[in-house]
C-alpha cells in the first residue's frame, strides 16, 4: 500500500498545527558538532534542549481547529511544554553514608532524572509539524527582536 503524504489537513475542535522548529536540523551534524564545541569551549557542564536539538518553544501556526479562538493561521506563538514533560531516571543509587536515613530509620535511595519534552508531530509536505492544543500556547507573540523571530514570521 502506497505512504499517505499529507498535503493540508483541517484540525479538529481545539488543535492547533504549528511549525516544528529545532534548534538545528536533525540530520545536520555540521551545526551540531559545532554547538556542542561552543558549549565545551565555555565549560557549560549542563544539558539543555538545545544539546538534545529538541524543538523550540516559539513556532508559527499553520492550521487551527474550529474552536480555537483568540489564535490564528500566521501567529507566532509561545508553546508551554508542561503537558508534554517526559522524565528519563538516569540513575539510582543506595547512599553509603549512614547517617543519610529517612523517617524509618532506612537507607535513602538517591535518584537523578531529566526532564525532557516530547511533543506529538505530524509530516505535512514532508515537514515536521506540532499537533497542540489551544491549551499549550501561552501567548501569541505580537513583536519581537531577534533573529528566530524574523526566520519564522518571514519564511513559514
Amino acid at each position: 500500500m502506497e505512504e499517505l503524504k499529507l498535503k493540508k489537513i483541517q484540525p479538529r475542535a481545539n488543535t492547533i498545527i504549528t511549525t516544528g522548529q529545532r534548534y538545528y536540523e536533525k540530520n545536520d551534524k555540521q551545526a551540531k558538532d559545532a554547538y556542542i564545541k561552543k558549549r565545551r569551549d565555555n565549560q557549560h557542564l549542563l544539558t539543555t534542549a538545545e544539546d538534545k536539538n529538541l524543538h523550540l518553544l516559539v513556532q508559527k501556526v499553520i492550521a487551527i481547529g474550529p474552536v480555537v479562538h483568540d489564535v490564528k493561521v500566521g501567529d507566532i506563538v509561545k508553546i508551554n511544554p508542561l503537558h508534554y514533560l517526559d522524565r528519563k531516571l538516569v540513575a539510582q543509587r543506595e547512599s553509603l553514608e549512614r547517617d543519610v536515613l529517612d523517617l524509618t530509620g532506612t537507607r535513602v535511595k538517591e535518584t537523578y532524572s531529566e526532564l525532557d519534552y516530547k511533543f506529538p508531530t505530524i509530516d505535512i509536505n514532508d515537514e515536521e509539524c506540532l499537533l497542540l492544543y489551544d491549551r499549550d500556547i501561552d501567548y501569541v507573540i505580537i513583536d519581537a527582536d531577534g533573529d528566530s523571530f524574523k526566520n519564522l514570521k518571514e519564511n513559514y
